[in-house]
This record gives C-alpha cells, structure tokens and sequence, in this order.
C-alpha cells in the first residue's frame, strides 16, 4: 500500500510540475496550492527548542502554507536542492509531523532512504544519499525521536522515482524517503 501512495503522489508531483511554473516548495505539494518558496536551514547544530519553533505542529506548518498536521504527515518524501542535504523549512515540518505521529507509538521504527539524482559518480552519489538520510535522522533526533529507532540508507541514483534525465526528474530523485516499520 505503500508503494501505491508512493506512485499516486509521484504521479500528482509530475502533474503539478507540467502544469505550471515550480516553486521548491510545489514538489511536495499533492494539492494545488502555491505560496513563496520555502528558505532553506541547516541541520548542523539543531537543538530541540530550534526544532520546536521550525514548526507550529497544532494544524499548520510554519512554513505559511496552511497544510494541517494529517496533511504533512501524508508526505512521506522529503526533497533536497541540488547538492545538497539542507531541509528546508517545509522538510522540517513535514519531519515534525512526522516525529510527533512517531513520538506517540513507542513500537514503530523509521527506515530513511536516500536518494540522489543521476549526475555524480557512483560513490558519490552514495555518500550524498547517506548525508540526506542523516540529515532527516538528526533532525527526528532533535525531536526527541530516538536513534535507536531510526535506520538509515543511501541508494544513491539505484532507484529513481523518475527515469527522466531533465530538472523536472532529477528533483523527484533528489529525496529521503520515510518508511514507517
């Protein structure tokens, strides 16, 4: 069932990012809703009061888009810029979300997956799906979620989510995944 919410939201990211001009923001976006593009953050130093102002975790995330908590916990996929393993501020609401569901329900592990897109050797590609994944890692760590919770992978480019070999697929491929287990 997974797999199928994986490909239906796929599917409606395709749909938005044909249709019209994307913001950052509109890749994890599975309504039509726009807004101004997120900002990006670190990872790198987060505490658990930094964790707790990135996001309003009563029904809306701070990032202004009006999506509820039930909304991003929808989200199971979280996007990266190029090159990058900074969250930006939607990422980090869609992982507070997430934290809290998990902080909730002592008995579920997260598996995190790393993505890379095409370009980049290899191993490279392997080690900035490992940087991502660990990015997603720390910062339910700085929500209290436990690490011993928490397993971690890279795929690097191995797996996809888009075959295309242009912007619109490389920034589907630019993912962590979120597998409760």
């Amino acid at each position: 069932m997974n797999k199928i919410f994986s490909v239906a939201i796929v599917t409606l990211l395709i749909a938005l990012l044909a249709g019209c001009a994307s913001t950052p923001r509109d890749q994890y976006l599975d309504t039509s809703e726009s807004s101004d593009s997120a900002t990006s953050g670190t990872t790198s130093g987060i505490s658990s009061a930094d964790a707790d102002s990135g996001t309003a975790l009563d029904g809306a995330s701070s990032t202004g888009d009006g999506l509820s908590k039930e909304d991003l916990l929808k989200q199971t996929v979280v996007y990266f810029e190029f090159d990058s393993s900074k969250l930006d501020d939607f990422a980090k609401a869609v992982v507070s979300a997430h934290a809290e569901y998990v902080g909730q329900r002592p008995n579920i592990q997260l598996r995190l997956v790393g993505h890379t897109d095409e370009r980049g050797s290899r191993e490279y590609n392997l080690a900035l799906g490992d940087r991502r994944s660990a990015s997603v890692s720390k910062w339910f760590q700085a929500l209290q979620v436990d690490d011993a919770r928490i397993s971690t992978v890279s795929m690097g480019e191995e797996q996809p989510a888009s075959i295309g070999h242009d912007e619109e697929a490389w920034q589907l491929n630019r993912r962590v995944e979120i597998i409760y287990q």
